[in-house]
C-alpha cells in the first residue's frame, strides 16, 4: 500500500510539472545546452517516469539533440529549443489524414443499417 501511494504521488507530480522547459536541460545555467546536458536530463527524466510507473508511450519518438540543434553547431540555444517545440506543436495540431474508422458515411456495414 505504501509503495502504491508513493508511486501515485510521484506520478501526479510528474504529470503536474508539464513539459520540460529549456532550463531543465541547461544544467549549468549558461544559457545553452550541450549534447551531454541534453542526454543526461533525458535519461534522468525517463528513469523517473519508469520508477514512478508512468506510461512510457512514444518514448522512442522523443526528439534527439540533433533535431533540436538546428544549425548543427553542437549547442542548443533557447531560440532553437523554442522553435523546435513550436514546430512540434504545429505538427500535432494539423489533422492527420484519416484512416480506419471515422464518423463518415461510408459504404461498409454499420449499426445494422445495411
Amino acid at each position: 500500500m505504501k509503495t502504491f501511494l508513493t508511486a501515485a504521488i510521484l506520478t501526479s507530480l510528474a504529470l503536474a510539472a508539464g513539459p520540460m522547459g529549456f532550463e531543465d536541460f541547461d544544467a549549468d545555467n549558461d544559457g545553452k545546452v550541450t549534447a551531454e546536458e541534453f542526454s543526461a536530463q533525458q535519461a534522468k527524466n525517463m528513469q523517473e517516469r519508469a520508477q514512478s510507473g508512468a506510461p512510457m508511450r512514444n518514448a522512442g519518438n522523443a526528439p534527439g539533440f540533433g533535431q533540436m540543434d538546428q544549425n548543427g553547431d553542437g549547442i542548443m540555444t533557447r531560440e532553437e529549443f523554442n522553435a523546435h517545440r513550436a514546430n512540434r506543436m504545429r505538427q500535432r495540431t494539423v489533422p492527420a489524414q484519416r484512416k480506419g474508422m471515422g464518423q463518415s458515411r461510408g459504404q461498409g456495414m454499420g449499426m445494422g443499417r445495411n
